[in-house]
């Protein structure tokens, strides 16, 4: 037979339930020898434990050191005690498991109590006991578990081995769970609230975002078939109408695959070039943006308006180029000297603008807005008036360009509200900043504006010292305007020269 030292040591993981009576005994297979109860035992005629058999198991290094046994002992003690009571005050069954707490070495120990069938509650409470109370004597002290089998009662306890199958009935000195960490649980529902809001956030953009995107491919499907449209009409009156229609490989070799050498400039919807077309014609070339919604809609408003405009303060669209959905073009007689702002902005090239071409530019200005408010077919309101957008040919006559900010109204139209503001800061009329009003007089302030810049040579977006403070260039005229005599106010804007009196009786027209 195997020794008991080799049965606690060996595996503990089979165990069997036995019904010797209504209530089971629930023990290690190895250790069912010590524990079968004879049939004719009288404990009543003899108050000893015969047959004892004591195993004590050391698995695991003792949990105290060998001066501190008690430690160890009094929770076992306590545990089995306890066992002992509860089974007996219950009187149930004929067994009991439980568990305790080392707080020692913080550590669980497993105990079991068993008696008999043949004996008195009494009695057996009695033999356990008496068990109990020898069990430092039988077992020995610090052991990590032992067992004492008799023939009317027995008692085992392991430590960290839970040896019986189900779970124990009775907790001795176990310790109670903390209660959550609220601070840790608040941090989980705001950190989960903030994936939540940014989900939702991420969501929400690309939701947005997908709608845009469907908008635009939407609108430029609708540019796309307007421009076709339109195109068509230009092809069917090509033969009298002085508007050409040209080839990509045209423009594409006239500009020199588009070289950087002759980039002009680049607009607010793409890049101008200087273009060389079969037969020495020299030629602007804009291409727009293929992507821009707001670059189509200039494209179609060019190709409306500036073709069927004819005036000599008016630059004149030659014709346009589309190659399929990325490529949109218009062509623009060439203005040798460019734009305005190149001169009246340079300290050089402004000295080559005496009063009388500055006047001369005034008035060709003043006659191309005259005509598209007045004497055109269309009433068109440029909005858009600057002096980027005013070019000059070889004879420094100018003309008015860029209309694809143009709205043309009808012949009983004066004034229209709009919600979308266009133009160039410094240039608009304040009831089109603030209230959306646009009409003819939108063009007549951003005239205004323009005067002041080709008289001073100084830019309406700028700043100027007057009195410690500065300011822009309308009020910086109104200051002057009130504080110094009309003689002497135009001598604070630059030197006058021969046909200065011809400009002052212009700008003192145009500022009443």
């Amino acid at each position: 037979m195997a020794q008991p030292e080799q049965v606690l040591a060996g595996s503990m993981e089979r165990f069997y339930a036995e019904e010797t009576q209504p209530q089971a005994t629930i023990v290690h297979s190895a250790l069912r020898p010590f524990m079968q109860p004879s049939a004719t035992a009288d404990f009543n005629s003899s108050s000893s434990n015969p047959q004892e058999c004591v195993v004590s198991a050391n698995l695991n290094p003792p949990p105290v050191s060998d001066g501190d046994d008690s430690k160890f002992d009094v929770p076992v003690s306590k545990l089995m005690n306890q066992l002992a009571d509860d089974m007996v005050s219950k009187s149930v069954s004929r067994y009991e498991t439980g568990k305790g707490w080392l707080r020692q070495t913080y550590q669980t120990v497993y105990g079991f109590v068993q008696c008999t069938d043949d004996i008195a509650w009494e009695d057996c409470r009695g033999c356990l006991k008496g068990i109990i109370n020898n069990r430092k004597q039988m077992v020995g002290s610090g052991q990590m578990g032992g067992a004492i089998l008799g023939m009317y009662c027995s008692l085992w306890y392991q430590t960290e081995v839970k040896f019986f199958a189900g779970n124990p009935t009775l907790s001795v000195d176990m310790p109670v769970d903390p209660p959550p960490n609220k601070f840790w649980i608040w941090i989980t529902i705001g950190s989960f609230s903030i994936v939540v809001s940014v989900s939702w956030l991420l969501v929400h953009i690309w939701i947005r975002t997908e709608r845009k995107r469907e908008r635009a491919r939407y609108e430029l499907q609708l540019l796309s078939m307007a421009i076709q449209n339109v195109i068509n009409l230009w092809r069917i009156e090509e033969g009298n109408s002085g508007f050409s229609l040209y080839n990509f490989s045209q423009i594409k070799e006239a500009t020199g695959n588009f070289s950087s050498e002759n980039k002009l400039g680049q607009g607010g919807f793409g890049p101008v070039y200087k273009g060389l077309l079969l037969g020495g014609v020299e030629v602007a070339v804009k291409r727009l943006s293929a992507c821009s919604v707001q670059g189509l809609l200039e494209f179609k408003n060019e190709i409306q308006l500036i073709a069927k405009l004819q005036h000599k303060n008016l630059v004149r669209l030659l014709g346009c180029c589309i190659e399929g959905d990325q490529e949109k073009i218009l062509v623009y007689e060439y203005m040798q000297n460019k734009s305005l702002d190149l001169f009246i902005f340079d300290v050089k090239k402004g000295v080559q603008l005496n009063w009388s071409t500055r006047l001369h530019i005034i008035d060709g200005v003043a006659q191309g807005i005259l005509y598209l408010h007045k004497h055109s077919r269309l009433c068109v309101v440029h909005r858009d008036l600057k002096a980027s957008n005013i070019l000059l040919d070889s004879d420094m006559t100018p003309k008015i360009s860029d209309f694809g900010m143009a709205r043309i109204f009808s012949s009983n139209m004066t004034e229209s509200n709009t919600t979308r503001i266009v133009g160039t800061h410094g240039y608009i009329s304040p009831e089109y900043a603030f209230d959306g009003v646009c009409s003819i007089k939108s063009d007549v302030f951003s005239f205004g504006v323009l005067v002041l810049e080709i008289i001073s040579g100084k830019r309406t977006t700028g700043f100027y010292p007057y009195g410690g403070k500065s300011y822009n260039l309308i009020s910086y005229h109104c200051l002057l305007n009130k504080s110094i005599p009309f003689s002497n106010r135009l001598g604070n804007f630059g030197k006058l020269e021969n046909g200065a009196n011809s400009c002052v009786v212009v700008y003192e027209k145009i500022m009443r």
